[in-house]
């Protein structure tokens, strides 16, 4: 999976509108902060969640966590 810089997100937020940011910490966490417009699947349920929550299968979809173990 490639990594990106956050100059990049923002050059793909700015240039593409289908870009879903996902955050995958635990809940607790993601309430605490998370980027603006992600939506929080946490790292265990992401093969279960993601088809359902991230239903446009054309969007570039970008993972995220605070641990570079995710």
């Amino acid at each position: 999976m490639p990594t990106i810089d956050t100059a990049t997100l923002r050059d793909w937020q700015r240039r593409y509108r289908n870009v879903a940011l996902v955050d995958t910490l635990p809940a607790a966490a993601f309430a605490k902060g998370h980027l603006p417009g992600a939506i929080n699947i946490v790292s265990d349920d992401i093969l279960d969640e993601a088809p359902r929550r991230l239903p446009d299968k054309q969007a570039t979809i970008v993972v995220y966590c605070a641990s570079e173990d995710c």
